[in-house]
């Protein structure tokens, strides 16, 4: 099992997904099932899709096989990182593994930027399609417009949030008022661009300062520290190190950054 395979009986949350507007990733995996041991399929294949839902940048995800065992799945996430860190998940490396081993006879696995998002829904009489951008759909009441404005900030403003450049994080922040409704950019606008790096964030109260974290940026290196909410700012992130290295690091910019783990807490 590859990337994202569900199993051709069980119905995502939302099909198609409701995925935020552009730009984001599409992994795109197309198979040929082996006949037989279906049950352990299935229940890989239900246990990927629920893994993939909990990790940093997934959008959501499409899945159809026909009779012939001929299966196309293709799953959205909000960068490359993400899609790179779901593919060496542990569990999932193990899937893969026994998908190349035991299910498959063929497949291919395609990675594509998704520049332009389109999207259809037929009128409820059935009589005249309404063919409008999803985020725009409003309905008729005040409550529609409310429930469609809601749903615009949690789905396409906050994913936004999570893959956009630091440089167009600082210019959203003055606009910030007016963009999400009078809310705070401290507790939105940079929690939600921290959520990237879910190991690093609670998303009640921004950076986490309980755990120590290990943080590996683009250019190879690693730093350790606890995260110092007070001081890590306007998208930089600033670590104090443990007693052994004491000093503060940083700050790091959250372009600089690739991945963030906590470190294990050692046993008494």
């Amino acid at each position: 099992m590859t990337a994202d395979e569900l199993h051709p009986e069980q119905t995502p949350a939302e099909f198609p997904a409701d995925t935020p507007l552009p730009p984001y990733y599409a992994v795109i995996f197309t198979s040929v099932r082996r006949p037989g041991d279906d049950a352990a399929y299935a229940a890989t294949a239900t246990r990927m899709a629920e893994l993939a839902m909990s990790q940093r940048g997934y959008l959501g995800i499409e899945s159809v096989r026909d009779a012939d065992g001929q299966g196309i799945t293709v799953s959205y996430w909000t960068d490359l990182e993400a899609v790179e860190a779901w593919k060496r998940h542990a569990e999932h490396l193990i899937a893969q593994r026994h998908g190349r081993e035991v299910w498959y006879s063929r497949f291919r696995l395609r990675i594509g930027r998704v520049e332009s998002d389109r999207s259809f829904q037929r009128s409820p009489d059935d009589s005249v399609p309404a063919a409008k951008p999803a985020d725009t759909v409003c309905g008729e009441t005040f409550a529609d417009l409310v429930a469609a404005r809601k749903g615009w900030i949690q789905q396409s403003l906050r994913a936004w949030c999570q893959r956009a450049s630091r440089k167009d994080l600082l210019l959203a922040e003055p606009e910030w008022f007016d963009i999400a409704g009078k809310a705070d950019p401290a507790r939105t606008l940079w929690a939600w661009a921290w959520s990237r790096f879910p190991e690093l964030v609670h998303l009640d109260l921004g950076i986490d300062e309980s755990a120590e974290v290990e943080v590996t940026l683009k250019d190879g290196r690693t730093i350790r520290g606890y995260p110092d909410a007070r001081k890590s700012l306007a998208g930089r992130l600033v670590l104090i190190a443990a007693s052994s290295a004491p000093g503060p690091s940083g700050p790091i910019a959250i372009d600089e950054i690739s991945t963030v783990r906590r470190v294990p807490t050692p046993k008494a």
